[in-house]
């Protein structure tokens, strides 16, 4: 089990226009694998299977600009 001697980083806030995430969730051309557009910074998506020995978030807070 790996040690984070660091802070829990929070998850993103997105911010946007639209409640369709269609809109502002993108694919990247890889299977299973999508990128944000209009946010800052931009976060990918990856399957959750291919994630270790990193943090990662499930839930993301979004607002409605």
């Amino acid at each position: 089990m790996p040690e984070y001697r660091l802070d829990p980083v929070p998850a993103p806030v997105f911010t946007v226009t639209s409640d369709d995430p269609a809109q502002w969730i993108k694919p990247t051309g890889k299977s299973l694998e999508f990128r944000t557009e209009g946010q800052t910074p931009a976060i990918d998506f990856v399957p959750f299977y291919r994630i270790f020995d990193e943090r990662y978030a499930i839930y993301w807070k979004v607002n409605r600009a």
